[in-house]
């Protein structure tokens, strides 16, 4: 899977508060750096991400009961940067999300032939995806807490 979540830093009393973001990895480097101040070299994993945001603002954290909650991808309008580098030890682990078909698809948010895309999406990316977390032993509440058998 090439899609992940990870711990939001969020603030919990925050309007938008959800406990995961997500991201779609777009390449895994291993980096020989020297820390400053260090005389060392070492090699550091990373992970090239393209982030994906809560589609609905109107969701507050947590499961809708009545329908999946939908992610897209951070684009120029939001304010967070849409790319970025992670730590592959930040990872909770790999997710599934599933095209919005009724959505749609865009040209619009990266030009065509982007190296922030996939060859096999061709020049199109979904408006949104539905993110399931009813997927293997209640992915959701395992690392949330609360689910039965998960506390």
């Amino acid at each position: 899977h090439r899609d992940i979540m990870v711990h939001a830093l969020d603030e919990q009393t925050s309007r938008r508060y959800h406990p995961y973001w997500y991201a779609r990895v777009l390449g895994i480097f291993h980096c020989i750096v020297r820390i400053h101040g260090e005389m060392e070299w070492k090699e550091v994993p990373v992970l090239w991400i393209r982030w994906l945001g809560h589609a609905d603002p109107t969701v507050r954290g947590s499961v809708n009961p009545r329908f999946l909650d939908q992610v897209g991808f951070v684009t120029g309008n939001d304010q967070t940067e849409s790319f970025g580098f992670i730590d592959p030890a930040n990872v909770i682990r790999a997710c599934h999300l599933i095209p919005a078909f009724a959505y749609g698809e865009t040209e619009d948010f990266l030009p065509a032939k982007s190296v922030g895309r996939s060859e096999t999406d061709g020049n199109n990316d979904y408006n949104h995806f539905y993110y399931t977390v009813f997927v293997d032993r209640d992915m959701f509440m395992r690392f949330l807490g609360g689910g039965i058998g998960h506390i």
